[in-house]
């Protein structure tokens, strides 16, 4: 008898028809039936200590069920073992053809990457980015510094002014009750329109120092904390002090506040950061001409399963970072952002096993930042076999 019968339906999904012969089936019933002889209960008996034929009379369905869980892990073991195949995804039991009562065959549903062979990667033509690093650029970051290490101090101000901050006591009522957990004292706010409420602005700027006023609105249905939607509520805010921005001076003492000795030193530590980021974004610019060449002349088949996974995935991130965004509408720019990154992984690891270019347990370990998971590992091996793939490129490339 046939142990495997393996049918193609498409490049990437194979339907496997495995044969259990009666030997094995004994066997198989034998596993299963220690197995559920360890759970179930039977009046008179200690568990794990009934007769044989009390719990195969009572629990037949039970012991058929784990018989086909054991044979499809073993069989399918085996078959990995004595084929070529190798599934992406976790495989899909889709039908049992009995005999007498006891299953024949089992028929899987094996997802794995298509067999195909990259083409067009050696003797591209790419254009490196022409960009260099200058005094320009390193003052333009001292400058940036110098505004994120600004200080607040008290000016005179009777009232606020656009992109100056203010100290302020807040008590928040809904419907004439106050929250306390959204009250406080002496707490500190930037005026600017994308970070005050907007039912707040630009009333807020009307508030004079030691002045109390109360602003009042109903929030929509989108308001948060959902609790407080359609409901009167009131920011009573007391306007304690003005505070404005202050500057340090860019001298020896700023660089000290970055860790340089001095301001010479901060500048070449500025400019070899700088240099380091272009060296990324040079090589950025090589990898992503490397994509858009590799995809117009390869289009690997994507396995079902690992386009759904890797669409969720997308979400996900999406979710995270935008939560209110509206799913239905961007679907289809996932599914195209999805196609196009599974594409090109599959492109990038049949190029690595075309060319025998691999990572070892070593190289990964040297990056692991923490203790090994083991998915981790996994995880830093593909990062560093997609990269030397993109340097292997590069170098056979003529760049202009």
């Amino acid at each position: 008898m046939e142990k495997f019968k393996i049918e193609e339906k498409t490049k990437t999904l194979k339907i496997v028809e495995i044969s259990l012969e009666q030997n094995e089936l004994k066997n198989f019933w034998e596993k299963a039936l220690k197995q559920i002889k360890k759970f179930v209960k039977i009046d008179g008996f200690r568990p794990g200590k009934a007769p044989d034929e009390i719990i195969e009379k009572n629990f037949k369905n039970e012991i058929k069920e784990e018989l086909i869980r054991i044979a499809t892990l073993e069989k399918l073991e085996q078959l990995l073992n004595e084929t070529e195949i190798k599934p992406v995804s976790p495989l899909k039991l889709i039908d049992i053809k009995w005999k007498d009562d006891l299953p024949e065959k089992l028929v899987l549903e094996i997802e794995e990457l298509p067999d195909f062979e990259p083409v067009s990667y050696k003797k591209m033509s790419l254009s490196s980015l022409k960009k260099e690093i200058t005094e320009e650029d390193v003052t333009r970051t001292l400058e940036k510094m110098r505004e994120n290490a600004y200080s607040l101090e008290e000016s005179p101000k009777e009232k606020p002014q656009r992109n100056d901050f203010i100290k302020y006591d807040l008590t928040v009522l809904m419907e004439e009750k106050p929250l306390k957990n959204m009250s406080g004292t002496n707490l500190i706010a930037e005026m600017n329109a994308t970070k005050i409420l907007p039912q707040l602005w630009p009333e807020i700027l009307n508030i004079k120092k030691g002045e109390t006023k109360d602003i009042s609105f109903i929030p929509d249905e989108n308001f948060k904390p959902k609790e407080l939607a359609n409901k009167k509520i009131t920011f009573r805010i007391k306007l304690n002090s003005v505070l404005t921005k202050k500057y340090p001076e860019i001298n020896d003492d700023f660089a000290k506040m970055y860790g340089a000795e001095n301001l010479t030193e901060l500048k070449e530590k500025i400019k070899k950061h700088l240099e380091k980021e272009l060296e990324i974004e040079k090589k950025k610019h090589l990898k992503d001409q490397i994509i858009e060449q590799l995809l117009k002349k390869n289009s690997p088949e994507i396995p079902k399963s690992l386009l759904d996974e890797e669409k969720k995935a997308i979400f996900n991130n999406l979710r995270q970072r935008y939560p209110d965004i509206d799913e239905e509408k961007i679907k289809d720019e996932v599914e195209k952002v999805a196609k196009q990154n599974l594409k090109s992984s599959i492109i990038l690891g049949k190029i690595a096993q075309k060319e025998n270019i691999s990572v070892s347990v070593e190289e990964a370990k040297n990056l692991l930042t923490k203790e090994d998971d083991g998915h981790t590992l996994q995880k830093i091996k593909n990062i560093l076999l997609t990269e030397k793939v993109f340097d292997f490129i590069i170098k056979e490339a003529k760049i202009k």
